[in-house]
């Protein structure tokens, strides 16, 4: 606690965390006005913004929505003003969003750009894709790993124990890479009690 008190004293107003409670009209411009306004106070020359999360990016009560997909349609929006409002070669927007729950038993989260919600409206938007999701048993008894058994029972077992221990194992999966990056696939150790990720050590 002590070392983040004073790595936050050291970033000063550099860092921002804007909700309703200090801000109550919160929307795209808003946040363009406030970043603005930071660069300049604090002579920051590049801005990293970060929604947390999509879905929960507040709908004024003056406009008429009748339903969740005319929502995302319309935070979509309001993402893409923020995106386009920032020198795209130095800054950066980051928009989490949530995933579809899984069609059938036994499938993984986020295997697909179709699992997140909103992505037929984000096909051209976003410079990078990273979908995010807990692994299943199905998942890890496909991998079979040379310490496992194929075994779901086992794999429920194995994926208990590492719970029990404060790991959760998840997959990253970078589904779509603009300008050269490359697209890539990896499992991380989740530690929840640290809120740390670590490379998976077999």
């Amino acid at each position: 606690i002590k070392k983040s008190e004073e790595k936050l004293s050291e970033i000063g107003e550099r860092l921002q965390i804007i909700d309703q409670t200090q801000c109550a009209h919160i929307q795209a411009q808003t946040i363009i006005d406030y970043a603005k306004d930071l660069k300049k106070k604090t002579r920051t020359s590049k801005v990293l913004i970060i929604v947390d999360y999509l879905q929960v990016w507040p709908i004024p009560s003056t406009l008429k929505i009748y339903s969740d997909h005319e929502g995302d349609k319309w935070r979509i929006g309001e993402m893409k003003k923020l995106s386009e409002s920032i020198d795209q070669d130095e800054e950066c927007v980051i928009v989490v969003s949530e995933a579809r729950k899984p069609s059938g038993k036994g499938e993984s989260w986020g295997s697909e750009m179709s699992d997140v919600m909103g992505s037929a409206r984000l096909t051209y938007s976003p410079d990078v894709v990273a979908l995010l999701s807990q692994i299943t048993p199905q998942y890890l008894e496909k991998m079979k790993k040379p310490n496992l058994t194929s075994s779901i029972q086992e794999c429920e077992e194995f994926l208990k124990t590492q719970e029990n221990q404060g790991i959760s194992l998840c997959s990253l999966n970078i589904v779509k890479a603009r300008d050269g990056m490359t697209k890539f696939s990896t499992l991380l150790e989740f530690h929840f009690y640290k809120n740390t990720f670590k490379s998976t050590n077999w």
